[in-house]
């Protein structure tokens, strides 16, 4: 119920208000979920995850309007509660292709590209986690080819028209995905 309508009103015509309902609904959801498997202490990784990208959502598109709002967790705390999600996934492993292409992408966003040998790895292990998902490239959701595109891009240059090609291909197959939001198909 609620997790389901915290993604709902993140994708459906968000704005501030809405996504602050979405993130009140996401902690609804994880203390129903502990309280319904009797564990103070369990973590559904799926909800974590929301979570983090609920705070990363309202951050991206409205820190300004927010910033003196103590009741919205910093970026910070968003990018942790993905990767807390990341570390905790066992066997769902297109949520863990999910939260390795938020944490690459907001690297990417935010310019945070000081540690180079630890996106490479995050965009490695983007693009080996998608294929065991589905082999062909151009079955791959719209937001992990943007995410791949935009980091072979900040992260190794263009060099040569091969380069500029490979890149100019993976925008193009992630505008294609009829599942992109508007807000989404528009960012590519």
């Amino acid at each position: 119920g609620y997790f389901f309508l915290a993604i709902c009103k993140r994708k459906s015509n968000p704005s501030l208000e809405r996504l602050k309902e979405a993130l009140n609904l996401v902690d609804q959801a994880i203390q129903i979920k502990k309280e319904w498997k009797n564990d103070p202490d369990y973590q559904d990784p799926r909800y974590i995850h929301e979570k983090g990208v609920q705070i990363l959502k309202i951050r991206s598109k409205y820190n300004d309007a927010i910033e003196k709002e103590s009741d919205i967790p910093s970026n910070d705390i968003g990018l942790d509660y993905v990767k807390q999600a990341l570390k905790i996934t066992k066997a769902d492993k297109y949520l863990k292709v999910q939260a390795t292409n938020n944490i690459l992408f907001y690297y990417l966003q935010e310019e945070e590209l000081n540690n180079l040998e630890e996106l490479i790895q995050l965009l490695k292990s983007l693009v080996s986690r998608q294929k065991s998902i589905s082999a062909n490239i151009q079955d791959w959701p719209g937001v992990i080819l943007d995410t791949i595109a935009l980091a072979k891009w900040k992260l190794y240059g263009i060099k040569s028209k091969a380069d500029i090609s490979e890149i100019i291909n993976l925008f193009s197959l992630a505008k294609l995905d009829p599942h992109l939001e508007d807000t989404e198909r528009s960012g590519i």
